[in-house]
């Protein structure tokens, strides 16, 4: 919209609130760039000479809250900011329920500055005073009063604090709204706290539990939006049953408490548990439509995640005990400028192994596991949130050598289910160069015959929408040489293109995936935006939580010659009766000797759940 205004001019008045709007959804983002909060804090300070006091009080408060808010994801010192807001906000034109809520979140603004300076009392006395039936603003209140008494060393409060705040957030979830639930956010950033502050209690599996729970809430997510908008009759009558319910229960969870003698406390604590057990109760139900499938991580050795200061990489052994592998401070506006960095050289497909190793030596320190030498044949990674940027085969290690020569390294997807077998005959289906104009798959072409005989090869024009669906239905596995499409606007738009068009991602996910592996041999076929759970990686990720086994997609563009050299490898070895992993081991050492780690490192292989090959037998065989 600010883009048509500059060319089509708009009312100073109305740019005003757009760049106001464009503060705020910047705001929400949390790992939004050191860039983009200053582009979002320069165009805010330019429309708030558009709004005079006089004529809006409210909207010139708003303003310099917003305004204070980005002062203080900048680093600077938002008080005087906040002060001035508060003085507007008093003056008679912002009536008494603007006056509140201008209050309220200038508390909460003050109490955010207080825990950075790192003063936990007036943190607690700002945030406590805020008084609100509004989820977001109570969700951003816990949430501010978990890291004031994690800052004071009270973690068992702050754990109280942080689970609370997760209820709100799923109170903010059922209507969406503006906010990304899904993605970068308040609510992600407060599991991860919430994880954190179950680490430093000594329950690193309690942490574990918290992130698989934002798997299953993220997957629960998509399909509840889905089902309720098709619900109809008595379905959609109980639809707003359930959410009068919710409401009134979340009513009673914010009405309790905050401080009180430790026997009140422990009562208040009780009925806490009673409430939060109501609520789950109701929010398990699906009226008109089967719940989903729990997600299955069986397999996944390690989990990583990120707060505000540092890196978490959790282990889980052959046992299933939990237990924390790294703890690494690396404040997030390093972290971020280093997985740009990163991600802009695997876009770019190109670029120096000197210069990539000197990038990826911060982050590497931080996921690396401890004991390389102990890991198996594949180790398998959860990443949550801006973690996903990471092309852990090519992280460097010390030896001067990457994980990927250790490992295969294997990605879990959100939402994944173990395979399931399906009946019948069943061959492999090679989908290659729909349009005519990929040189290395037809270079391919004759490995794929000599190798696979009895497979059904869909080549050039043969390629089309209608044979591919039907192929599927029998397909042991799937291999894709063709071009791929991916907007990071419109991530759902992904396709492939075959020989009379497109095939998406929403028809990909009512097609029948192949029982044992894919391979999408086209440009950005794992490529998504970063999301809180473990990462959805585009149709990739979408093939392997229908069920596929093991999926290799790429993260970025993949030259034809590279493409090739891969594949080649690759199904030689899967011929040779390897398993996938073993195979995607072969096709990266292939790339690797002529391409460096910018190119190969984004050549991904996803898992849905155990399968062939196993998992580490030495730590991490797979475990319920």
């Amino acid at each position: 919209l600010l883009g048509q205004c500059a060319s089509l001019g708009c009312r100073p008045e109305s740019e005003a609130y757009a760049r106001m709007q464009l503060a705020w959804l910047t705001l929400l983002h949390a790992d939004a760039t050191p860039e983009q909060l200053e582009t979002a804090r320069s165009g805010l300070r330019a429309a708030m000479s558009a709004v005079p006091i006089e004529r809006d009080p409210y909207e010139a408060a708003n303003q310099r809250i917003n305004l204070a808010y980005l002062d203080l994801r900048t680093g600077r010192d938002p008080r005087a900011l906040i002060q001035a807001a508060r003085r507007i906000a008093a003056s008679p034109g912002t009536g008494s329920g603007g006056r509140r809520t201008l209050d309220n979140w200038s508390s909460l603004l003050a109490g955010l500055a207080a825990v950075e300076r790192g003063e936990p009392r007036t943190a607690l006395a700002e945030c406590g005073s805020i008084g609100t039936e509004d989820p977001q603003l109570e969700a951003a209140r816990l949430s501010c009063e978990g890291r004031a008494h994690r800052l004071a060393g009270d973690l068992p409060a702050a754990a109280r604090a942080f689970d609370a705040a997760l209820v709100q957030h799923g109170r903010i979830a059922a209507g969406l709204d503006q906010r990304l639930p899904l993605g970068p956010g308040e609510r992600a950033e407060d599991f991860a706290r919430a994880a954190r502050v179950a680490v430093e209690r000594g329950d690193p599996g309690g942490a574990w539990r918290l992130l698989l729970l934002l798997d299953s809430l993220s997957a629960q997510e998509r399909e509840r939006e889905s089902c309720r908008a098709l619900a109809r009759g008595a379905d959609a009558r109980r639809w707003a049953d359930l959410d009068k319910e919710s409401d009134g229960l979340l009513r009673e969870l914010a009405a309790l408490p905050r401080v009180a003698s430790s026997n009140r406390e422990r009562q208040a604590a009780a009925l806490r548990v009673a409430l939060e057990e109501r609520l789950r109760r109701l929010w398990r139900e699906w009226p008109g439509c089967a719940a989903p499938a729990t997600p299955d991580d069986r397999g996944v050795g390690f989990r990583a995640f990120a707060v505000e200061d540092e890196v978490v990489l959790l282990h889980r052994d052959a046992g299933g005990r939990v237990e924390v592998e790294r703890r690494t401070r690396l404040p997030r506006r390093q972290r971020l400028a280093a997985l740009q960095a990163i991600a802009a050289e695997v876009e770019a497909g190109r670029g120096d192994q000197a210069r990539w190793r000197s990038l990826c030596e911060p982050i590497a320190r931080a996921v690396l596991p401890r004991s390389l030498e102990r890991l198996g044949p594949v180790t398998t990674f959860a990443l949550h949130g801006s973690l996903q940027l990471i092309p852990l085969a090519a992280m460097p290690l010390p030896s001067g050598r990457w994980l990927g020569d250790l490992t295969s390294v294997a990605l879990y997807t959100a939402g994944a289910h173990s395979a399931v077998g399906g009946e019948g005959a069943a061959r492999p289906v090679l989908v290659v160069d729909p349009t005519g104009d990929l040189a290395g798959a037809e270079r391919s072409l004759s490995i794929y015959r000599s190798l696979f005989p009895g497979g059904r090869i869909l080549r050039g024009g043969d390629a089309t929408r209608a044979a591919v669906r039907g192929a599927l239905a029998q397909a042991e596995w799937l291999h894709v040489d063709a071009h791929a499409s991916y907007d990071p606007v419109f991530p759902e738009m992904s396709r492939l293109l075959l020989a009379d068009g497109d095939l998406g991602l929403i028809e990909w996910s009512r097609l029948p995936a192949p029982r044992r592996f894919a391979n999408l041999s086209g440009c950005r076929t794992a490529s998504w935006p970063v999301t809180a759970d473990s990462g959805q990686y585009g149709l990739g990720g979408l093939l392997a939580r229908l069920g596929a086994g093991w999926v290799v997609a790429t993260r970025g563009p993949i030259p034809d010659g590279a493409a090739h050299l891969y594949n080649e490898a690759f199904y030689r070895a899967i011929a040779r009766g390897r398993t996938v992993p073993e195979a995607h081991a072969a096709g990266l050492a292939a790339v690797r000797a002529g391409h460096p780690p910018q190119v190969w490192g984004a050549i991904l292989l996803l898992r849905s759940a155990a399968e062939e090959g196993g998992q580490n037998t030495a730590r991490t065989t797979p475990t319920r």
